[in-house]
């Protein structure tokens, strides 16, 4: 799988493994391998296209520093978010 990290992967695979796309086995596997291959190129060009827009303000160290604590903040609010659902 082609997306950044074996555990993003691991899970869209995981939630493609528990639904049903098509009724034969071998359609099935294709429709998944479709959806799962356009996810991941839609995810991958999201990263591209935000990477692109912000290169130019991380080459500045303080507004790197802003914006790399900005993102964590962000990732602990989801992560504390989804663990407390």
């Amino acid at each position: 799988m082609a997306s950044p990290t074996p555990r993003h992967g691991v899970a869209i695979a995981a939630v493609l493994a528990g639904a049903r796309l098509a009724d034969a086995a071998t359609t099935d596997a294709a429709a998944k391998v479709a959806v799962l291959s356009v996810v991941i190129v839609l995810i991958l060009g999201a990263w591209l296209i935000a990477g692109a827009c912000l290169a130019s303000m991380l080459r500045d160290p303080a507004r790197a520093r802003i914006i790399n604590t900005t993102l964590a903040a962000a990732l602990v609010g989801a992560t504390a978010f989804a663990a407390l659902r």
